[in-house]
């Protein structure tokens, strides 16, 4: 239905702006290809974000786009390359309507969220750890609609890692 993939992005954080915005995008755009569709959704994203907030200005960057960039990265202490995790649905639009998709977490869905969390929090006899707000800390996306939404606490799973002695083929030893 769903696959994950890694890829590269262009990220820039706009508390760490030290220059003007347009300047910098301007002069990635020498390095990096920064197309204007790429502009016009940064610019949206701009609008929508809070000040802390990661925002992407170009997504899937070729190994040698990368290698460019990180030459380059003394010029741009504003700027990160990051690994993120993409969703594809190989299926496409069939069954779209079903499957749904995920998008970035709006106020509305973190607003949810905080009211899950508080829920989940008051009752300690079914608590969670999946609907916990702070299962969300770090992650920018969400279903939306579809299995995506109605599956989203399975399918985001808890945050967190379990650390585990094994054996040098890789099986768990026993504690």
């Amino acid at each position: 239905m769903a696959k994950n993939y890694s890829a590269y992005t262009l990220e820039i954080t706009r508390t760490k702006l030290s220059k003007d915005l347009d300047d910098t995008i301007d002069e990635l755009s020498e390095i990096v290809s920064i197309t204007a569709r790429d502009r016009s959704r940064f610019r949206k994203m701009l609008a929508d974000a809070k000040n802390s907030e990661s925002l992407l200005i170009r997504s899937r960057l070729s190994d040698e786009e990368v290698a460019r960039f990180t030459v380059q990265r003394f010029r741009f202490p504003d700027v990160e390359v990051c690994a993120r995790l993409f969703r594809q649905y190989p299926l496409g639009s069939t069954a779209a309507h079903v499957i749904g998709y995920i998008g970035r977490i709006s106020q509305r869905d973190q607003e949810r969220i905080d009211s899950a969390s508080e829920q989940n929090s008051a009752d300690s006899e079914h608590y969670d750890p999946r609907l916990n707000a702070s299962n969300y800390k770090g992650t920018d996306h969400i279903g939306k609609i579809g299995v995506e939404q109605s599956y989203e606490t399975e399918l985001h799973g808890q945050t967190g890692f379990e650390e585990m002695e094994v054996t040098a083929g890789g099986r768990p030893v026993a504690e």
